[in-house]
């Protein structure tokens, strides 16, 4: 929500890094975002959407970001085997996409990214890799963390890990470029603006879900749906 200014930097350099890759797929969602990210669709991706490399959805509903909710939502409308979540801060380094899918040769394994990038610039953790079957094993990430930023990613790592027993690998920082902006950016679209304060929330959730063991979140509840949610450009 709001952040075409990154996804105009970033998409493009993805796209041409990521295209010798061909069995590949961007889902882009549109989170009722209020600055011209449709029409920039509209205009800058129609061919790629022709052919099955990105494809774009939009909702108008919802009034505040709300990370996990929209992770989920674009989660669910990938046909993949391995899934990957890339914020529309972060780039795609040249093979990534080919060291990707040799490392899912293990079948056990979920991969994740440290925070810093190449140039010590933070954000990168959201980063996350896995099969998709590990992904819904857990109903993805946690639609409860969804007033403020922080630690959403790392609850989904955790919970993929530790409820399928799988081996964390963690990427070379090689893999990792991001925009560099500020913390006021981050939480802008988020009902709560305190970063620390909502960190805390979610990190102290996490910490009562691992003392339960309970790796599964969303139960009983139609998890990254919008009722409103319609593919294309029209």
């Amino acid at each position: 929500m709001g952040r075409l200014y990154h996804l105009e930097q970033t998409l493009p350099i993805n796209l041409f890094n990521s295209s010798s890759f061909k069995n590949k797929e961007f889902i882009i969602l549109n989170y009722n975002s209020k600055d011209a990210l449709h029409y920039w669709v509209k205009d800058k991706l129609k061919e790629e959407i022709k052919k099955g490399t990105v494809r774009y959805f939009r909702t108008l509903i919802p009034q505040k970001f709300s990370a996990t909710h929209a992770k989920n939502i674009a989660y669910r409308q990938a046909t993949g085997d391995i899934i990957c979540n890339l914020d529309a801060d972060n780039f795609i380094m040249k093979d990534f996409c080919e060291y990707l899918n040799e490392l899912f040769q293990e079948p056990n394994i979920i991969f994740g990214s440290t925070s810093l990038d190449v140039n010590c610039n933070h954000g990168c953790c959201g980063k996350i890799a896995s099969l998709k079957k590990h992904f819904y094993s857990v109903n993805g990430y946690d639609e409860a963390q969804h007033l403020g930023w922080g630690w959403d990613d790392v609850s989904l790592r955790y919970r993929i890990e530790k409820f399928n027993n799988l081996k964390a690998i963690y990427g070379d920082v090689k893999w990792n470029r991001v925009i560099n902006h500020s913390n006021e950016e981050r939480v802008k679209n988020f009902e709560m603006k305190n970063i620390e304060e909502s960190k805390k929330w979610s990190e102290d959730r996490l910490y009562k879900l691992s003392v339960l063991d309970e790796y599964v979140v969303n139960k009983n509840k139609n998890w990254g749906f919008v009722e409103d949610l319609k593919e294309g450009l029209n």
